[in-house]
């Protein structure tokens, strides 16, 4: 039973307390008779139904005023949308019977309301009508770079139009064998949540760092999983899967390095000799291994002085040497790694781009 009541205290000269309640009402619940409970589990679940049924709700009011020409209404408590009313006649016990076509509802998890008259206390109860709902799903980019970019998944379960409550769903990862890597998704909060009011955000997401670049599939999952004030069901309703969207995951190139000039040490001297050197990493760490590297030479305003190709060892270490030519003193070294060079379609759409300005070493 849940219901509200006014309470007032007074005084009495040997200080008891004294509880007044001016409303005095009791609203009882039943579906198909049963009485509602103060808490639905797996063992105690709610009753059930498909469209085209109907849902026999009982309401007995207990009050000490007759319930004459009063009305007793009964809610969808999620939506506050008036299912039903009825007026009591003339000398009623305060008992009605009230008979809902599961064709004029939603799908999911009910929870009706039932107040009487102008007074405040009120019941409610849950159902469950156990159809094909539906998840729509949006992600805002379908490339993402494991560990740097973010990314938001959003979306609205309903059905017929009404947002759904106290439904749980996931977001999902899968692989191209449609094996479940979800270990790999870095989310903002939980990965399984439960609904309400229908709308879902996923936000500030990412993609840990060892997850292998190579396409995935994104998708949300709705459990069959139900939570709310007063009930907790496991594998309760149909699960479901939303359009499944592919994503690429992509690595990320990281360059480390110096240039130094053979013969004169502050500047660049037409002839002399600079060597451009240094490492050539994943965005994890591990090395890349013969992988061709671009060092480009450019005045202060992006002019190309002069351009030349190397090869990482085994280490992903690079040692490239250019002759100096008239370049100024204020000419830039710029190393670059592209994916198209060094991988074949599609894979190298899996590998990101990387430049970097080298300065001489200290």
């Amino acid at each position: 039973l849940n219901g509200f009541s006014n309470f007032t205290s007074t005084d009495s000269g040997n200080l008891d307390l004294q509880i007044y309640d001016p409303e005095n009402l009791d609203v009882y619940l039943s579906v198909e008779g049963n009485p509602t409970l103060l808490f639905f589990d797996d063992g105690n679940p709610p009753e059930t139904y498909n469209f085209g049924e109907t849902i026999h709700v009982q309401v007995q009011l207990a009050h000490a005023e007759p319930f004459d020409f009063r009305t007793v209404y009964i809610y969808d408590d999620y939506t506050n949308t008036l299912l039903d009313s009825h007026t009591f006649p003339n000398s009623s016990p305060g008992f009605v019977q009230f008979n809902l076509s599961t064709n004029d509802l939603h799908a999911g998890l009910l929870r009706f309301r039932v107040n009487y008259h102008t007074f405040s206390s009120f019941n409610t109860t849950y159902v469950v009508i156990n159809e094909t709902i539906s998840i729509s799903i949006n992600l805002d980019k379908n490339i993402v770079q494991r560990n740097f970019d973010q990314f938001t998944v959003n979306g609205v379960l309903q059905q017929n139009g009404t947002n759904l409550d106290g439904l749980e769903i996931g977001l999902i990862l899968w692989d191209t064998t449609l094996g479940d890597v979800s270990g790999f998704l870095n989310l903002n909060g939980l990965q399984f949540r439960t609904i309400y009011g229908g709308n879902y955000l996923y936000d500030n997401n990412g993609i840990f760092l060892n997850c292998p670049q190579g396409s995935y599939l994104i998708f949300i999952y709705l459990t069959g999983n139900i939570n709310d004030f007063g009930i907790s069901l496991n594998n309760y309703m149909e699960t479901l899967i939303s359009l499944i969207i592919p994503i690429n995951i992509t690595a990320g190139a990281n360059i480390n390095g110096n240039y130094d000039t053979k013969i004169v040490k502050d500047q660049f001297y037409d002839g002399d000799d600079l060597y451009v050197y240094g490492f050539l990493n994943w965005d994890n760490g591990t090395t890349m291994a013969g992988m061709e590297v671009n060092v480009t030479i450019r005045d202060s305003i992006g002019n190309v002085l002069a351009t030349t190709i190397g090869v990482t060892d085994i280490s992903g270490f690079f040692n490239i040497t250019i002759l100096i030519g008239s370049w100024p003193d204020n000419a830039e070294v710029w190393v670059t790694f592209y994916p198209e060079d060094n991988f074949s379609a599609p894979e190298y759409y899996l590998v990101e781009f990387y430049e970097i300005e080298l300065y001489r070493v200290p």
